[in-house]
């Protein structure tokens, strides 16, 4: 380390999130998740049924509810 980036004792060095770079967006990786996840979905609506579309349905709007409440607060 150089002077400038010299820690007095006591001190920790943290560096900031991600320790992983990766060429892709958050936007482009949540894409491939919702593509990947879709067969699924289509396939348990297809085996269950509407109780299975109304938790899809569910866990979305209170994903999306939740998003917009944490975004309120910041």
């Amino acid at each position: 380390m150089n002077k400038k980036n010299r820690l007095s004792p006591g001190e920790l060095f943290v560096t900031p999130a991600p320790h992983i770079y990766h060429k892709d967006s958050t936007s482009k990786i949540m894409w491939i998740v919702f593509i990947s996840l879709l067969p699924a979905g289509v396939w348990s609506v297809f085996l269950f049924g509407i109780p299975a579309l109304n938790i899809i349905i569910t866990t979305l709007v209170t994903c999306l509810l939740t998003e917009v409440g944490f975004n309120l607060i910041r």
